[in-house]
This record gives structure tokens, sequence and C-alpha cells, in this order.
């Protein structure tokens, strides 16, 4: 046995790791997102064009730009100058598989946690996110992504629960550097 490393196979094993991490980093991009209700970031993690999203209630969409307008209509009702839902996506246990050097999919678990004021309810969820991946002139993005509930409550929040609300704001580059009003 040797103690020689082949460089041809270091190097696909270091491009192979490069490209799991590149994923993950659309995935965090994703769900960050989705919490600083940040749309043009949102629809920056697809590709453009045909796309498939599959989120039970939220709906089936065909067009990044359809998704973000759903997801709009429900995260970005405001009162007071507060948004009324304030919402938390935590992505954890990523299975990440390299179908070819430009192709992946990967199964992510969703920790959900949502506050809306408006009713004075909370909502936590566990789910489970399956995606499609695509590298597109040297970016991956989505391509495909469907979500299925495990389980999930809504509560009543009591009269003594005071929420600090998510204040709306329009600054933002997507990466979370946007300013708090």
């Amino acid at each position: 046995m040797s103690d020689q490393v082949d460089a041809a196979d270091l190097s696909g094993a270091v491009a192979a790791l490069q490209a799991v991490e590149e994923i993950k980093q659309l995935k965090y991009r994703y769900v960050r997102a989705c919490d600083l209700k940040e749309m043009d970031a949102l629809i920056d993690c697809f590709a453009a064009g045909d796309i498939l999203v599959d989120y039970e209630s939220t709906g089936r969409f065909e067009r990044a730009e359809q998704f973000a307008a759903a997801f709009a209509e429900i995260s970005l009702l405001e009162e007071d100058g507060e948004y009324v839902i304030s919402e938390m996506h935590h992505v954890i246990h990523p299975c990440i598989t390299l179908r070819d050097p430009d192709a992946a999919s990967g199964t992510w678990m969703l920790r959900y946690r949502a506050v809306n004021t408006a009713t004075m309810t909370e909502i936590v969820a566990a789910g489970d996110y399956h995606d499609s991946y695509r590298r597109i002139d040297g970016s991956w993005k989505i391509v495909g992504s469907r979500y299925r509930t495990l389980w999930s409550f809504d509560r009543p929040l009591d009269d003594e629960c005071e929420v600090s609300a998510q204040r709306v704001s329009t600054a933002g580059d997507g990466n979370g550097a946007g300013e708090w009003e």
C-alpha cells in the first residue's frame, strides 16, 4: 500500500467538499432571506426560469418570482410599522449528494417558529426539505424544492406575553447586513 496520495483524487475530493459547502451556504442564505424578508435575496437563491417549488399549503410554483410573491403576501403584512409575522427558519442535518460536478440533491430538517402579532399566536413546526441544485455560471442555485411538514402546533400567547415585533426595514443585502430601524 502506498502512502502517496494521488493528486487527481485529492483534487476531486476537495472540489466535492467545496461544492457541498457552497450548497450549504446557499440554503443558509435562503432561510436568512426568508427571516429577514428580503425578497430579492430570496429570488436570487433560485435558478432563473423554470423551477419547481412545492411547499404544501403555501402552494406549488414554477418560477421563483411566483413563490416570492406568495411568500410576501403572508410574510410582509404590516401593522403600525411592524411586521405582523416574525419568523425563524433553522435548517439542520443537511444530507447533500453530488450527482455530477454541476448537479446535486439534498435533504434538510427545518425547525420553524413564528409569532403572529395580529392573532397573538405562536406557530412551531418541524419538516423536511427535499431540494435539487444546479451549478449555473459557477454558482449553485435551487432548481427544485419540496417541503413536507412532519408536525406542527399553533398556540395562543397569553395576555402577559409581550412581543417585540420585527420592524419594517428596506435596507439589506441578503447576507444579513440589513439595518434595523
